[in-house]
């Protein structure tokens, strides 16, 4: 049995996408998608998951990238089957995670006249991909092209980082068929796998210049400052004794959410980690308001640090952000686009003169985040908090969500993966300021904040990380 033209077009794409980057596919055969399942299987460069349902295999891919960083193949067959791919492909867009999504398709012959399994596959996931190609039917004369749009799909998925769509149509004989050896195409195709695509090198991507002098200049006139740490890639973790020095020098207390990535370790001398309890105080904040806040990473889940900065439109306020238009409230004075984690280094240069750490600016938020730690209150649900020696409640100690959040969190061993849920759990983990253990690298699907897929996710997670991943949902 000879290779015939589908498989060859499917081991191109294939090629293509792993010399370009990707490293894992994750499948949820059918009948059309023979040729690309044969085809990526032939791949050994590929690592291979076949998961039955599409929603659960778009999510576990979704995790996969989240906890490797790297794109992550999504394949499945025609019809409503792409469609379950969507609120996988909506977090993946809105959080930047790299996603390839492929699409076996009918010919075009099949469209708008009632033939089984088959709907509208253009553009199927509309604005909430990077990039839409349509690969079309193999035909010999576009072979070449094939591995230049997977190269395009690569490049696509991870400049910003977000998910690509690639639809590919197919005629039956769907299987390899019994050919004459060799084929005309064989030659052509054995080229073109040897010598792989167009290898792509993106520019380096660090902190523009004019914006770290705008930054600079803003904190020379603010003695009044915070640095406002939301949800962050877990690249971030690297940051955090920059970020803590810069802190320091800055006289700016550190307010880290525990997605940031930079609550693992010993707490720095500024650390604020209960600044959401903080925000709801009319009192604290009548006379304890800064003048220039910092935020880096995504949008704080701190539900009265965004009803604060509602109220205060005119408070001076900076964005850092690895994605996207990070400013909801549309009131940022500066934005600039951060990337990977070399920037951290770039900020942690910012030309501003040192200022002492305990001042009368910083010291009422420390003295005010140790009266909270003291106190033992989930400042969240304004709970009592019971101390937990173990998962059990008693009558002198009952345990609150906080405390079951806090407890998971300790439990979780250095260099591990705690994934958290979104509305309740997130809150309580952080209304727990307990630091984690080094290396503990904290994920939620912050992008569009949706409760769902998170099991999937974590079976991603964990098997994209090789490490210990632990799960916790309300």
């Amino acid at each position: 049995m000879s290779d015939n033209l589908h498989l060859a077009w499917c081991r191109l794409l294939a090629r293509g996408l792993a010399a370009s980057g990707v490293r894992e596919v994750v499948i949820s055969p059918g009948s059309r998608s023979t040729p690309l399942v044969l085809g990526f299987d032939a791949e050994p460069a590929l690592r291979k998951h076949t998961i039955i349902d599409e929603r659960a295999a778009a999510f576990f891919a979704l995790g996969l990238a989240r906890s490797t960083g790297h794109p992550v193949a999504l394949l499945c067959t025609s019809g409503t089957d792409g469609a379950h791919y969507l609120p996988a492909v909506i977090e993946a867009a809105q959080a930047g995670h790299p996603l390839v999504i492929v699409t076996a398709d009918r010919p075009w012959e099949a469209y708008d006249c009632g033939a089984s399994q088959t709907i509208d596959q253009v553009k199927l996931f509309g604005d909430h991909v990077r990039h839409y190609a349509e690969l079309g039917l193999p035909e010999r004369a576009a072979l070449p092209a094939v591995m230049r749009i997977a190269a395009q799909a690569v490049q696509r998925a991870t400049h910003p980082a977000g998910p690509v769509h690639l639809n590919a149509r197919f005629r039956k004989p769907l299987e390899p068929v019994d050919a004459p050896s060799p084929e005309p195409h064989d030659a052509e195709v054995a080229a073109l796998l040897a010598s792989g695509p167009t290898r792509f090198f993106p520019a380096d991507r660090e902190l523009s210049a004019g914006g770290l002098a705008a930054l600079a200049a803003l904190c020379r006139e603010h003695e009044r400052g915070l640095l406002v740490a939301g949800p962050a890639p877990a690249t971030h973790g690297a940051g955090a004794r920059v970020l803590r020095a810069l802190s320091e020098r800055l006289g700016y207390p550190l307010c880290a959410e525990v997605t940031s990535q930079l609550r693992q370790g010993p707490a720095g001398a500024l650390d604020v980690p209960s600044f959401d309890a903080l925000f709801r105080s009319r009192a604290f904040m009548m006379t304890h308001a800064p003048g220039l806040i910092i935020e880096i990473g995504g949008p704080p889940v701190s539900s009265a640090y965004g009803n604060w900065l509602a109220s205060r439109p005119r408070v001076r306020r900076v964005v850092l952000a690895p994605h996207g238009w990070s400013d909801p409230h549309g009131t940022a004075e500066l934005m600039l686009e951060v990337a990977g984690s070399a920037w951290l280094a770039r900020l942690g240069e910012l030309d501003v003169p040192a200022r002492s750490g305990s001042s009368s600016w910083s010291r009422p938020w420390v003295a005010a985040q140790g009266a909270i730690e003291a106190l033992g209150v989930d400042a969240t649900r304004a709970a009592p908090r019971g101390r937990v020696p173990s998962m059990a409640s008693t009558d002198e100690a009952p345990l609150s969500d906080a405390d079951v959040a806090g407890a998971v969190a300790q439990g979780t061993p250095p260099g591990g993966w705690l994934l958290i849920g979104n509305s309740g759990p997130i809150r309580d983990l952080d209304a727990h300021p307990g630091p984690l253990a080094d290396g503990v690298r904290v994920m939620h699907q912050r992008g569009a904040a949706g409760i769902d897929g998170w099991l999937a996710a974590a079976a991603g997670t964990a098997s994209g990380a090789g490490e210990t991943v632990v799960l916790h949902l309300g």
